[in-house]
């Protein structure tokens, strides 16, 4: 099976995220820093590629999934995207 089909059998990585104590509150927050982000969110008719919902950000992956953006900045000491990287290896498992 492709890593796609393994990960739908498996717990879903989006409620870990939301779960996490401040990660979403970070995410939100260090949208306003970075240097890419805060433009989406300053003009968002000008990125098209780019969906706001709920003070987030998404893209479609090529899978046609909408996939959350991460910012650069921190949550805790760690960065926000080692956070997510370290959350999804533990929640879906490592492949390969």
């Amino acid at each position: 099976p492709t890593v796609g089909k393994s990960m739908a059998n498996g717990p879903s990585l989006q409620s870990k995220v939301e779960g996490l104590d401040g990660f979403m509150q970070a995410v939100r927050k260090h949208y306003k820093k970075d240097p890419t982000f805060s433009k989406v969110l300053e003009n968002p008719a000008a990125h098209s590629a780019f969906r706001l919902s709920n003070g987030l950000s998404y893209m479609t992956n090529r899978q046609g999934e909408l996939v959350l953006c991460l910012p650069i900045g921190k949550v805790d000491q760690r960065t926000i995207t080692q956070v997510a990287i370290d959350l999804a290896h533990t929640t879906i498992s490592h492949f390969g």
